[in-house]
């Protein structure tokens, strides 16, 4: 039944937009509850059961308690995240509908994209390391691999639970900015990671070999896995506290995982982090710069004042001057000229 309202009381844009979200939000839960399970209690099953439940199951379950929360919060004339039930013009064009999801796709393509391009490209090019103590302290624990894979689900969910444009696009500049910033430092300074040697000999280790098979041991520093994961976590805080958090521990979560799976040195992770943090400060807290410059406006207001107060006095100074030296003379002139009659 409310499945069946659902569908009845909202577009056909809606619907899919929430679907695809409800889906992100429910594959990325099932990797988190995965990485426990394979962690403590591995499961019994075969690994395709597992990649079953991982891809169809658990999201689904995820999207059915989306519906239902939505439905929830209509009720309260609330919508999921920041999309609103209102029905968009009928006039508006297909691709105006579905802006977001090309927005998205494009996004995840250009960060995909351009990734393995310059993996590819730096192949033969002199590699550095960044390497501490630290990293050698940090045990090798392949069931990582599921937080680690979370970052695409994260990544695309800010894109796809938006629906003011110009936010929208704030967004995808903010994201354009870190990854620029990050395939810089890649294609000029490539850092290698040493990685161990894998033994596939379960469901995590088989996931973990599909990683290091398709992604080069390079591209390290800075982390644009951290980096877009605190990035979209910090969109998520922008528009919606509760979200935010869980975005947030996901986002902390994904940095741990690429120390674990020896994917990235602690300094990649950390100049990840701090890569995100400024450019969403840079981006999203302009109303600080707006408040500077105000501040700036209302400095530079007093000073023209008090040096408009100091030229009118010394003005002031000048004329009454001028006027004293006048009338004394003009009361010498007169004194002069009484004398000589």
């Amino acid at each position: 039944m409310v499945v069946t309202g659902f569908l009845r009381a909202n577009s056909l844009t809606r619907i899919i937009r929430l679907f695809i979200l409800f889906y992100l939000i429910g594959i990325t839960t099932a990797a988190q509850i995965f990485f426990f399970l394979e962690s403590f209690f591995p499961l019994p099953v075969s690994d395709f059961v597992k990649s079953i439940m991982i891809t169809v199951l658990i999201p689904l379950i995820g999207i059915l308690v989306g519906i239902y929360t939505d439905e929830r919060m209509k009720r309260n004339n609330r919508s999921f995240i920041l999309i609103p039930y209102s029905e968009e013009p009928r006039e508006l064009k297909w691709y105006k509908k579905y802006d977001w999801l090309i927005y998205g796709l494009a996004m995840f393509g250009v960060w995909s994209g351009l990734y393995f391009w310059i993996a590819e490209s730096r192949i033969n090019a002199e590699k550095h390391t960044m390497i501490v103590e630290f990293d050698r302290m940090i045990p090798f624990v392949p069931e990582w691999v599921w937080i680690y894979l979370t970052v695409y689900m994260i990544f695309l969910i800010p894109l796809f639970g938006l629906t003011e444009r110009k936010l929208l696009k704030l967004v995808m500049s903010s994201y354009i900015t870190v990854m620029l910033i990050c395939y810089i430092f890649f294609y000029l300074y490539p850092v290698e990671y040493p990685r161990p040697d894998l033994v596939v000999n379960d469901f995590s280790t088989w996931a973990l070999s599909l990683v290091y098979k398709n992604d080069k041991p390079w591209n390290c520093f800075p982390s644009s896995h951290c980096a877009m994961a605190m990035m979209a976590a910090l969109v998520l805080l922008e528009i919606n506290w509760l979200f935010g958090i869980w975005g947030m521990i996901t986002a902390l979560s994904i940095g741990a995982s690429t120390l674990f799976t020896k994917q990235h040195f602690i300094l990649d992770v950390i100049t990840g982090f701090g890569l995100s943090i400024l450019v969403y400060y840079l981006y999203f807290k302009s109303r600080l710069i707006v408040l500077l410059g105000k501040k700036q406006k209302e400095l530079s207001d007093r000073m023209s004042l008090a040096v408009d107060r100091i030229v009118e006095s010394r003005f002031e100074d000048i004329i009454r001057r001028i006027v004293r030296e006048e009338v004394e003379r003009a009361l010498s002139e007169r004194e002069r000229g009484s004398r000589t009659e």
